[in-house]
């Protein structure tokens, strides 16, 4: 095998249809999952943060308390089983193809929500941590969610210091972490602007958070922030 085809294979596999298990599947499936690998599906949400909850509920305990910089966000899959694999698969497996299967998904969740999108930009990664990873997850998603969707892919922010996983950190910690961490792209134009914020994962909201600051600074009228999994709503983290 030539050693160009080796790279192709590595990123694009050829004859996968099930990006969980590989397995072949029968017919067509766009999003190429087969049946036996089954997906946590978020159904019972906060309608702020979309963490996912025992019952629907309009704000879990920490959206009545606190207030989120973003407007709303939503994720179609818990982050749990199945879910967590394939999640892991594209960050650390070399698993570039999964986002466009990821953005699949993401596009129905985005259609649900009833938000009309100017722009479609994506939580963004360090420079250090992207050289080492070879990509941005969240970029890969977000490309393929922008040309599903037929919106303008923009990269509005930056991310200007290199922090340490925010979801093992403490809330204190957390707040001290990202502070500061997120920076408009010089020349970007974001005002006015409805923007859907991209990510893979909503764990404590943080992150998007930030970024949703510094957008709302730049005068952004509403943000969306959609991720493919959230985490499940537990008080401790909060």
């Amino acid at each position: 095998m030539k050693p160009g085809r080796v790279i192709s294979e590595l990123f694009f596999p050829s004859g996968i249809k099930c990006v969980i298990c590989g397995d072949d599947i029968p017919g067509y499936d766009r999003y190429a999952v087969c049946d036996r690998c089954e997906l946590s599906h978020n159904t019972k949400y906060c309608l702020r943060c979309g963490r996912a909850m025992k019952n629907m509920a309009v704000d879990c305990d920490y959206c009545q308390n606190h207030k989120y910089a973003f407007d709303f966000a939503r994720a179609p899959f818990v982050y749990e089983n199945e879910v967590v694999n394939l999640v892991h698969k594209l960050k650390y497996g070399g698993g570039k193809y999964i986002a466009e299967v990821m953005a699949e998904f993401m596009a129905d969740e985005y259609y649900e929500s009833g938000f009309d999108a100017d722009i479609v930009t994506f939580v963004p990664m360090h420079e250090k941590k992207k050289h080492k990873r070879g990509y941005n997850q969240a970029e890969e998603i977000a490309r393929a969610l922008s040309g599903i969707l037929e919106l303008p892919l923009v990269d509005v922010l930056d991310r200007v210091k290199l922090t340490d996983n925010l979801a093992k950190l403490g809330k204190a910690e957390r707040a001290e972490a990202i502070d500061g961490a997120i920076a408009l792209n010089p020349g970007v134009k974001v005002k006015r602007k409805k923007i859907l914020l991209v990510d893979d994962v909503f764990t404590t909201g943080a992150t998007s958070n930030e970024c949703a600051k510094v957008l709302k600074r730049a005068q952004s009228s509403k943000i969306f922030v959609l991720t493919f999994a959230t985490g499940r709503f537990h008080a401790e983290l909060y």
